[in-house]
């Protein structure tokens, strides 16, 4: 008997015949349990697989949102930061407006002063103009100078705020202020100002010390007489700061002290000059080999400043005191100069190669000029050194890069024209129309040197400081404003020389009555 039945599940077929057949429907029914069990264990299988890819999508789903949610953040804070920056650009460029709208209406005056013709009648009719104009305009242009005295007293007043960034912050901006225009406004803010470059050179960070620094010098180029002021306060952590801590801070302040010893020089005072020069010297002789590197920069600004000072000795070239001892005899000292310059010279910097060469070229051209008057000898050989340089113009190593090549050329070709024919470099200051021509090493290594301290406000101070016209003898107007300001420093000369007179006084009347007294006891 044979029958067949269908599993609705699966439809499969199963066959049973009689009892001598049993051994088939046992092997049958085994392969159907079989079957079922693993088409079970695919299912299983399958749904596994299905659920790890859920997995796995529901992950990268996460990843991915979390990366959004990241860069919405970044995004946030970008936006958040450049608000922060456009607030601040802001803030300077308003108050920079009322600088620019002070400086535009001075120069808008002169230009109608130099625009009235000779023509009586039409000057009248012209001065009753500007008077109405005047009457409208001026209460304006007050306010807007108030306005700026304001702004400039607030600035000078955050110097001493509690944060440093913001120190810094207004340091920055006042040397932008005063380097890149001529304010002689700033003498009425000295005082507060030196006590604020104080504090922050003794508790400041190196950034702070270094702007303080900076503005120190600027104050010394747009006032006169501050110099001489500046140097007798701050002299000795000037000369500390520039043996000890970081480059940055050795830089600033031996460039300040030569540049202040500078202008305290052309006062007609040389022995603060000599004393830097003396110092720039030892540091040459004693710290010239860098242990760890990176002292390329620092080196270079000394010789430099040994330039610039040397400079000052053109006619008080003999007399030098080179370590305690008083040398009467040039040659020696020149000797002396040549030596430490030519010691540099295979230095593998390019600006101290170049530094130490032009102060050697500076003291043959000092030499040259005291040899009309036969007062120097010197047993240097000339010959060496133009080798030297003639080495250094005609330098083919393969390790040194085009530009370096160039830039040596050039100035060591100047240097041996200068030495075997002499033959010295020229440079040009235009002022307006004028033309004043500098010739020789001397002014033009300080006209360099400052222009390279200035930068681009290096015009406005030529064009308009009273100081530069002395240094490098050009002759310039002093306009009504300014000559105010001359009026007012004047004045407080004669205030402190009063107050030492009375302090003397009181102090001789003290002793007399103390002496008196002393008489009877």
């Amino acid at each position: 008997m044979c029958t067949k039945f269908y599993d609705s599940e699966f439809s499969f077929l199963i066959s049973t015949t009689e009892i001598g057949n049993s051994q088939i429907i046992y092997e049958e029914f085994w392969f159907y349990t079989e079957f079922v069990n693993i088409f079970f264990q695919n299912t299983t299988l399958q749904e596994k697989e299905k659920e790890r890819k859920i997995e796995n999508v529901i992950k990268e789903r996460k990843e991915i949102v979390i990366k959004e949610r990241k860069e919405e953040k970044e995004r946030t804070e970008r936006k958040e930061k450049e608000g922060n920056g456009k607030e601040r650009t802001e803030r300077r460029e308003k108050e920079n407006l009322v600088l620019y709208k002070f400086l535009l209406e001075q120069l808008m005056n002169q230009r109608q002063k130099r625009n009235t013709p000779n023509n009586p009648r039409k000057n009248k009719i012209k001065r009753n103009e500007n008077f109405a104009q005047k009457e409208n305009e001026g209460s304006s242009s007050e306010e807007e100078s108030n306005q700026f005295e304001t702004q400039f007293q607030e600035l000078v007043d955050s110097l001493m705020d509690s944060n440093s960034i913001t120190r810094c912050e207004k340091y920055a901006e006042l040397n932008h202020n005063i380097s890149h225009y001529y304010l002689p406004i700033i003498g009425d803010f000295f005082d507060d100002t030196l006590l604020a470059v104080k504090n922050s050179l003794k508790k400041g960070s190196v950034e702070e010390q270094v702007l303080a620094i900076r503005c120190l010098l600027l104050f010394s180029i747009t006032l006169e007489d501050a110099a001489d002021e500046i140097f007798n306060q701050f002299e000795p952590l000037l000369l500390k700061y520039s043996l000890e801590g970081q480059n940055k801070l050795k830089i600033a302040s031996i460039e300040a002290l030569g540049i202040l010893s500078y202008f305290i020089t052309n006062t007609g005072d040389l022995d603060s000059s000599q004393k830097i020069l003396r110092h720039c010297i030892s540091i040459l002789k004693n710290n010239f080999i860098p242990q760890n590197g990176g002292h390329e920069i620092y080196i270079a600004k000394v010789l430099n400043m040994c330039s610039l000072l040397l400079s000052l000795q053109a006619n008080d070239f003999i007399g030098i005191e080179l370590s305690g001892n008083n040398e009467s005899d040039g040659g020696i000292f020149f000797e002396y100069i040549v030596n430490i310059g030519k010691s540099f010279l295979e230095y593998p910097d390019l600006d101290v190669r170049i530094s130490s060469g032009r102060l050697i070229t500076l003291a043959f051209n000092l030499k040259d000029r005291l040899e009309r008057e036969e007062v120097v000898d010197s047993d240097i050989d000339v010959d060496a050194i133009v080798e030297i340089f003639n080495k250094l113009m005609k330098e083919y190593s393969q390790k040194v890069s085009k530009k370096t090549k160039t830039k040596q050329r050039a100035e060591f070709k100047q240097y041996i024209s200068s030495i075997e024919e002499c033959i010295y470099p020229k440079d040009l200051i235009t002022i307006k129309s004028n033309k004043i021509h500098l010739e020789e090493w001397p002014k033009i290594i300080q006209l360099n040197i400052i222009r390279n301290f200035l930068g681009s406000g290096f015009q406005k101070h030529i064009e308009k400081n009273f100081l530069f016209s002395q240094l490098f003898g050009y002759r310039i107007k002093v306009e009504s404003h300014r000559q105010k300001h001359y009026n007012k420093k004047s004045q407080r000369k004669e205030q402190k020389k009063n107050k030492k007179y009375r302090q003397q006084n009181i102090t001789k009347e003290r002793k007399k009555k103390n002496n008196f007294e002393n008489q009877f006891m």
